[in-house]
């Protein structure tokens, strides 16, 4: 078996959850908050009389959803649609984003600029 490549984010993420499982979370009288290990706590809530909230997932329904995600060209939209936010950000200055924010900002931006002249 071949071993998996480094991930520092995954690596970084099962830190967290080993340190907030190995803690307990404090009952809180008068407050509705009851006490235990989050691992127990997500796994077996009948134990503290709580409501497993988990729904099953269809797997074709989730195979279909992930393929109607998937882009289906390299450009993440049409492709006309694409070179014109390209020209449109070349001619109006603007960076391509470098988070999830930016790229939030850039989209109202750019939208904004294409509806004004459709």
């Amino acid at each position: 078996m071949v071993a998996p490549a480094c991930d520092p984010e995954r690596d970084e993420l099962d830190e967290v959850v080993t340190t907030w499982n190995s803690h307990r979370i404090r009952a809180k009288a008068g407050h509705g908050v009851i006490g235990g290990h989050p691992s127990l706590m997500y796994t077996l809530p009948e134990m503290y009389s709580a409501e497993d909230n988990l729904k099953a997932v269809d797997m074709d329904e989730l195979a279909l959803c992930k393929e109607d995600c998937t882009p289906k060209s390299q450009y993440p939209c049409d492709d006309t649609v694409f070179h014109l936010c390209c020209l449109l950000m070349q001619e109006k200055g603007w960076d391509a984003p470098k988070d999830a924010f930016s790229a939030a900002e850039l989209y109202i931006l750019l939208r904004t600029e294409i509806l004004q002249n459709i």
